[in-house]
Formats: structure tokens, C-alpha cells, sequence
């Protein structure tokens, strides 16, 4: 993924949609582009499996802790 793809450049109410979210265009008004969001525990520190594995303690289990 290209993370610079999915940030809009510019902030506020009159944000732009990059070409991979003009597909929001009709919704603009109905939806908010977060960005900047990262928990450290999602990283790999070395133990191989990467961000997916990781990132179930961080984000879909909400638990904050390495590798669960």
C-alpha cells in the first residue's frame, strides 16, 4: 500500500479526495479520512510474522499488547 495514495492533502470540510477515494465523492460530506493513526505494538519487532499478526492485539482486539 501507498500510504500518501489515501491522505487527502488538505484538511477541513473542503478536503480533496485522492483518485484512490474518489470513489467517495458522492458520500464526501457523510464520511471523515483519518490518518496519522499507528500503535507501536503493531510492529514487528523480529518475530517474524509482521504487521498482521501483530496488528490483532493492537487494533481488532483493542488489548495494546504485542503479538496475540
Amino acid at each position: 500500500m501507498i500510504q500518501k495514495q489515501w491522505n487527502p492533502t488538505t484538511v477541513g470540510t473542503g478536503f480533496d479526495l485522492p483518485p484512490i477515494l474518489k470513489p467517495f465523492e458522492k458520500v464526501r460530506d457523510n464520511i471523515n479520512v483519518l490518518s496519522g493513526l499507528a500503535h507501536l505494538q503493531a510492529d514487528t519487532f523480529g518475530d517474524g510474522t509482521g504487521d498482521h499478526h501483530t496488528g490483532r492485539g493492537t487494533g481488532m482486539a483493542c488489548s495494546g499488547v504485542h503479538g496475540v
